[in-house]
């Protein structure tokens, strides 16, 4: 046992060398513990087995899907043949995703009319965000390859009560690419596209009876396709599972490193900046994830995940000349964010009606920055900040009668900036007839810290900010046909407080009152005979503000139709419309405006070259819709894209 919580502290001992050893007891003591109970727990005991588990909405393993969510796989995400995962996130109900200022710009993922930064990201169940950007700890979706996607995995709604702070309005959870076990596997692809993109990648895997490994590469330039907004991007993965006796442990390790160009955001972009220099954006992240699990199936499942990810980002971003609204200073900054992350857990079958999961977490966030900005004298604007957080949670399921669970769970976090926080949550599913539609209701708390940015940031830095809160509803109506059918309605209301906000007059940063966001869901899937899937969604969103304060970059209303096509053993086809209604935005040479609202068509085809060889063509805006996403910066036009895949 000592192995094992040594194997887990050696390998971030740096972090832990900063840390009192009253705080690092957390994490050895529960993996201890853990690992002791795998040898305690007879080999016919009752329950599923957690191999590799990745917490999304719940740790007592609740399917997504009873609770309103949504589950994206590998073939959805990568039929349109995405440059970005936020392609295929901004066609989902309650998500609002696009790259803002073009492919060179930052990434935009709202859930629920939250901020970009209320969005837990997770990589395989690792935190990305980064508190030390200017972003106020969003994650920056350009450093991920979506043809390293297994799956995507959507909760909407607060859900500190299971992974502590951050997660205000949803949880996005990117699962990497894997195989089973005994399995040989190997892939490559290689695209292109009339406006110049390219792009490669492969993948090579291997399966034996006690472990697998895989290995994964790619690389990716956006070319012409928005104008002089441009990025490239490259990516490695590795990953090793292996059993051990009676434990399973996985090993990953991922690095991705993009550098980006383009107008700085609010500069009016390329049709209306006054100033034509770019801003360049060099960007690293590197991500080592070790998981432990109990090998076979128990009613005890012992869990331990030791995670550490770096975020480093070299940025240069030009003066922004006066307009409507005043200038931007022209400003550099080379900032590096490390983060360790220890989560112990135990799960408890005790029978079919009841569940539960207790663990504790620990970590520690340390950010940095060095560069300048130009008021005509160089000022300089450094920060160093470092913050733990020490955590203890419980989550338990009952199910007493057919077709009904209650998930109740509670968190308390103890972080060194601030005062420690209890959030909670509970989430109903109810089928009260077989062939009526099912009933689900979350309700639940949230908070997040301010980010090492907004705490840290010279000039513009208060320490006293509190956290931002969130609570959130939402109950809805579903049901899953034999033949495929699924059909989701769903209602919810996000309440935030305490938003941080800049304030131009005092120049700093504040806490804002409050922000409500409400609206409606609707899915449906419907097959269409043996081969063709119809898919509608729509989203209505109701935004209010304190003092009518206009939220930018959500439209009202949005949603699309899409039509997939089985149409032989060699031929499938696809074709999807996209609607999104005006929304408000604002740059510094136009001040707040209104965009048009906009409706894309998008269709494509793939042919079975051989058992090995497939072609995929993809028309993306067959229509030529001229519209903008940001002030200034034109949307893609028309445009084809090619891929040609081997997969053995």
């Amino acid at each position: 046992m000592t192995v094992t919580c040594d194997l887990a502290v050696g390998l971030f001992s740096q972090t832990f060398k900063r840390t009192p050893a009253s705080q690092r007891l957390l994490p050895c003591t529960l993996s201890s513990l853990l690992f002791m109970a795998i040898g305690d727990v007879r080999a016919d005991d009752i329950a599923a087995s957690r191999e590799n588990l990745t917490v999304t909405a719940t740790r007592t393993e609740v399917p997504l899907s009873r609770l309103g969510g949504t589950v994206i796989d590998a073939e959805a995400i990568l039929q349109p043949l995405p440059y970005s995962t936020l392609e295929v996130l901004n066609n989902v109900a309650g998500l609002h995703a696009f790259q803002k200022g073009g492919m060179g710009g930052s990434s935009y993922l709202s859930v629920r009319g939250g901020e970009p930064n209320y969005t837990l990201v997770l990589l395989s169940g690792v935190k990305v965000n980064d508190p030390a950007n200017s972003q106020g700890g969003s994650f920056d979706m350009n450093q991920i390859d979506p043809a390293a996607l297994s799956r995507i995995d959507i909760y909407r709604g607060a859900l500190s009560a299971v992974h502590g702070a951050d997660a205000l309005s949803g949880v996005v959870n990117l699962q990497l690419r894997g195989f089973s076990d005994g399995e040989f596997f190997e892939s490559a692809r290689i695209s292109t596209d009339t406006e110049a993109g390219r792009g490669a990648s492969g993948s090579l895997g291997a399966g034996w009876n006690d472990g697998s490994i895989l290995l994964s590469a790619s690389w990716a330039d956006s070319g012409d396709l928005t104008g002089a907004s441009t990025q490239d991007r490259r990516q490695f993965i590795a990953r090793l599972t292996q059993e051990l006796g009676s434990v399973r442990s996985t090993a990953t390790v991922l690095n991705g490193s993009s550098n980006r160009e383009s107008f700085p955001e609010d500069s009016g972009g390329e049709r209306l900046a006054a100033n034509r220099e770019l801003e360049t954006v060099d960007a690293e992240l590197t991500v080592v994830d070790l998981d432990f699990s109990r090998a076979e199936a128990g009613a005890i499942q012992p869990h331990l995940k030791a995670s550490w990810n770096q975020q480093v980002a070299d940025t240069d971003t030009p003066a922004i000349f006066p307009g409507v609204l005043d200038f931007v200073p022209a400003i550099t900054a080379d900032t590096e964010f490390e983060r360790v992350d220890i989560t112990a857990d135990i799960g408890v079958q005790f029978s079919e009606m009841l569940s539960a999961v207790v663990g504790g977490s620990y970590v520690e966030e340390d950010g940095t920055s060095r560069g300048a900005v130009d008021f005509g004298v160089l000022i300089p604007a450094e920060f160093d900040i470092h913050r733990t957080l020490s955590s203890f949670f419980a989550e338990v399921t009952v199910a007493p009668i057919a077709n009904f669970s209650a998930t109740v769970g509670a968190r308390y976090d103890d972080p060194s900036s601030h005062d420690s926080e209890w959030t909670s949550r509970l989430s109903l599913s109810w089928q009260p007839f077989e062939n009526l539609p099912a009933l689900y209701a979350n309700a639940s708390e949230s908070y997040k810290l301010p980010s090492l940015y907004a705490l840290a940031y010279p000039l513009i830095a208060n320490p006293d900010l509190k956290p931002e809160r969130s609570e959130s509803v939402d109950a809805g109506l579903q049901q899953h046909f034999d033949n495929g059918t699924h059909v989701r309605l769903g209602y919810f209301r996000i309440r935030f407080e305490d938003v941080i906000d800049f304030d131009s007059n005092l120049f700093t940063n504040v806490n804002r009152a409050w922000a409500i966001s409400e609206g409606v869901e609707a899915e449906l899937h419907q097959p269409l005979g043996e081969s063709v899937l119809l898919s509608l969604n729509a989203t209505y969103l109701d935004l209010d503000a304190i003092d009518a304060v206009r939220l930018r970059s959500r439209p009202m209303w949005q949603g699309g139709v899409a039509l997939d096509w089985n149409i032989d053993s060699r031929w499938t086809a696809f074709a999807n419309l996209h609607y999104e209604s005006g929304y408000y935005d604002s740059s510094i040479p136009t001040g707040l405006i209104e965009t048009a609202s906009h409706v894309t068509v998008n269709t494509g085809a793939t042919v079975k070259l051989s058992p090995n060889f497939s072609l995929a063509v993809v028309l993306k805006n067959l229509l030529d819709e001229d519209y903008e996403q940001s002030v200034g910066t034109a949307a893609p036009g028309r445009m084809a894209r090619l891929a040609l895949t081997y997969l053995l």
